[in-house]
């Protein structure tokens, strides 16, 4: 019921979509998992998303608590649940550290796009080379425009497919940032800086009326 709570609350303030992670039960089959979450959606919340008029949706974050990340699985899970008050909060850069093209997976899943983060990801070659991918350090978030993504290809999808949602700059680059200490203010001139330089770059590729 918390989670109604959230959707209730958030339908007060005026927002049309309310995100989460899809949750996971480690070392469950997928296929089980899949079962169960669509079972939830569509018997719990969906009444309430259709009665609020809100949309819900996933953040792909690779994690054992929330299992529904790659596009394999989003198939299954809106093969259950059809209704398109369920979609994705659709963030590119777990998909670049998985080796799974966010182009084209935005582009199958443009209809199913709700929300997303502005967040990109470098991957170190050197690094991995010497690791492997099951090592450390080999990849790591960046703010838009400093790593891997295509973004004028990533946002022209958007676009084309009537994306009216809203992307929100998710920045986790600790390029641009500094360890939190006492002595460093709660919001650094670096973190600013990395915002500041996110937004400027995003603008190029917004229409105006959007920018």
């Amino acid at each position: 019921m918390a989670f109604i709570r959230c959707l209730e609350f958030a339908h007060r303030l005026g927002c049309k979509f309310c995100g989460t992670f899809s949750g996971g039960m480690p070392g469950a089959p997928a296929d089980r998992q899949v079962k169960e979450f669509a079972s939830a959606v569509n018997e719990k919340y969906m009444p309430v998303l259709e009665k609020l008029d809100i949309g819900m949706g996933w953040e792909n974050y690779p994690t054992a608590e929330n299992f529904a990340t790659v596009p394999a699985i989003w198939e299954k899970i809106f093969d259950l649940v059809p209704n398109h008050h369920l979609g994705l909060e659709f963030d590119p850069s777990h998909l670049i550290r998985q080796y799974i093209d966010p182009i084209a997976t935005a582009w199958h899943f443009r209809d199913r796009i709700l929300a997303g983060h502005a967040k990109d990801t470098e991957i170190v070659q050197p690094v991995l080379e010497q690791v492997g991918i099951h090592g450390q350090g080999w990849w790591r978030y960046r703010i838009p425009g400093q790593g891997l993504l295509d973004w004028p290809k990533f946002i022209t999808v958007l676009l084309q497919a009537g994306f009216h949602g809203g992307f929100a700059v998710e920045h986790e680059d600790d390029f641009w940032d500094v360890p939190n200490t006492e002595k460093e203010p709660d919001f650094p001139q670096a973190r600013k800086d990395g915002f500041i330089l996110a937004a400027r770059f995003l603008r190029q590729y917004l229409p105006a009326r959007l920018a």
